[in-house]
């Protein structure tokens, strides 16, 4: 494997260690940093969607952000068990797990029920009820 461009075999505190030792960490670090950005245009995304049905439906801004953020969350599922039966980028489990939380609950169950995506998860059926139990709460509040 040859190094990216700038990156050299030592610690940046002058300690030698493997080539590959370094560019093993900064490759997860770079992943890391690309799943966070996945993470947050999923969340951009649905918040744009929520946005134009309270404007456009006249929805109230709780029932908007659930059907929002739920759609963004249903065709997070799909693109991902796309790419997994195609074997290109993923989208990352985090991701998935913080759009369910945050009000895309609806659209995660649907996306694991129609797709049959991650339903052999515990954390993805805990993050599920987790939003589900969100949603309902903010629902019950309004």
């Amino acid at each position: 494997m040859s190094l990216p461009a700038g990156w050299t075999p030592e610690t940046p505190h002058g300690h030698r260690r493997s080539g590959r030792f370094v560019v093993e960490r900064r490759l997860r670090a770079q992943q890391a940093r690309a799943n966070q950005e996945d993470g947050d245009r999923a969340l951009v995304a649905g918040v744009l969607v929520a946005v134009a049905l309270a404007v456009a439906a006249g929805l109230s801004v709780i029932v908007a952000h659930v059907l929002g953020i739920g759609l963004i969350t249903f065709l997070s599922y799909g693109y991902d068990k796309l790419q997994a039966i195609r074997g290109g980028r993923r989208v990352p489990e985090p991701a998935l797990r913080l759009v369910s939380l945050v009000g895309g609950a609806l659209g995660g169950w649907a996306g694991m029920l129609i797709w049959r995506h991650k339903t052999n998860h515990a954390s993805f059926w805990i993050s599920q009820i987790a939003g589900t139990i969100a949603i309902a709460a903010a629902l019950w509040l309004l």
